[in-house]
């Protein structure tokens, strides 16, 4: 599809009153489609997931689906936090835990059309994050990781991150991408097109975890304005366009533009006046939704509409669907035990049958001593003992 005018994504800010705006970029559009080019499995994956969507979106317009009211989902979400080496908590990038706390609890507002976030027009998305209480390795964790890294320490931008480095920085602490939302925090964004005028990206779900998620600034994770950065970084993670995406082409909304039938098509310069109307494609001919989530501008509220909340469930409940079984946000209890491995000793053929079994704490409290009752149906009379190392 054609790429609008609009290619360069420019961030905007809420701020106390969600209604001025700072310009940013994020490279969204220049790192999705580079990925497209360059790995013939996420294009594959992408073109899979459009066609999952279409069908998934054409179902739901068929029925006329309503908008949930309540979260239907709620996903471990990881924040790592990479930082110049000797950088202190609550100093430079380095969040307090509580700020990065504060963060996610403006970017389930933002999710669910709530507190600060609330408009008429928006929806609640259903879906809500929550930092992760379990690690892939099962370990307690409270969701937050802090690497020091010179790849954050560049000059360029007085303390900065190349975003270049982009799979070398997932690389340093990046957790399984199909039980986690991993989310880098760093410093200062930079590459050769923008300068110093990142903000943040993410990719669309199908690529790999090598490079899956979303990385943004430090400073744009826990305020009113910057979480809108974070929200509409995570519209891309869960497949949204920009809505000026294929400008005024309109001929199927489901297949055309940003591929959602409730956002105008969209052809206005950065920034446009609100109420805008860059196009008669559309029937009604109505604005440009100029105070969206997924376009940049200064007008406001800002929000999501219902189609695209149902663009994301679909993506969720497809391409990204593993999420929805991690078990990622479940504590492991104080004594949690897990099977890892069974070994028999000796011939099943014999009297006796002696199961050897490797078991690991996932609890959040040591043990020293375990119980365990084995049981087993025979055709003759034969004792049966075991182990546990």
């Amino acid at each position: 599809m054609m790429m609008s005018n609009k290619y360069i994504l420019t961030v905007f800010f809420l701020m106390l009153t969600i209604g001025s705006a700072i310009s940013q970029h994020c490279a969204f559009d220049e790192k999705h489609q580079a990925l497209l080019q360059s790995d013939a499995a996420y294009l594959q994956r992408t073109l899979q997931m459009e066609n999952e969507i279409y069908q998934y979106s054409l179902d739901a317009l068929k029925s006329k689906i309503q908008s949930r009211s309540k979260p239907i989902y709620t996903l471990p979400l990881v924040v790592h936090l990479i930082v110049p080496p000797g950088t202190a908590i609550g100093q430079s990038n380095n969040l307090t835990d509580r700020q990065v706390e504060q963060g996610l609890d403006y970017l389930n507002q933002a999710f669910s059309n709530s507190g600060p976030f609330a408009a008429a027009n928006g929806v609640d998305v259903g879906i809500q994050f929550c930092l992760a209480r379990r690690d892939p390795n099962g370990q307690p964790t409270n969701g937050i990781t802090r690497t020091p890294s010179n790849l954050v320490n560049d000059m360029m931008c007085a303390l900065g991150t190349n975003a270049n480095n982009d799979a070398a920085i997932k690389a340093l602490i990046g957790w399984d991408c199909t039980r986690y939302i991993n989310i880098f925090l760093v410093t200062d964004l930079f590459n050769n097109n923008f300068g110093c005028s990142l903000a943040g990206y993410a990719y669309f779900p199908g690529a790999p975890c090598t490079v899956d998620g979303i990385v943004q600034e430090s400073r744009y994770w826990n305020s009113i304005g910057g979480t809108v950065v974070t929200a509409h970084e995570m519209g891309h993670y869960f497949s949204l366009n920009h809505t000026f995406n294929g400008g005024c082409t309109n001929g199927n909304c489901l297949q055309d533009g940003d591929r959602v039938c409730d956002t105008p098509p969209d052809n206005s310069a950065s920034f446009a006046p609100c109420n805008t109307n860059s196009c008669n494609t559309d029937i009604p001919d109505l604005p440009d939704d100029n105070s969206n989530y997924m376009d940049y501008t200064s007008c406001g509220p800002v929000h999501f509409t219902d189609g695209q909340r149902n663009r994301m469930i679909a993506a969720l409940e497809t391409t990204r669907k593993s999420l929805i079984s991690s078990n990622g946000c479940l504590p492991p209890g104080n004594y949690d035990a897990a099977a890892l491995e069974l070994s028999l000793q000796g011939s099943v053929c014999t009297d006796s049958l002696c199961p050897k079994f490797k078991i690991r704490n996932d609890g959040s409290k040591k043990f020293f001593n375990t119980g365990y009752q084995l049981s087993a149906q025979w055709n003759s009379t034969k004792s049966l003992c075991g182990m546990a190392y």
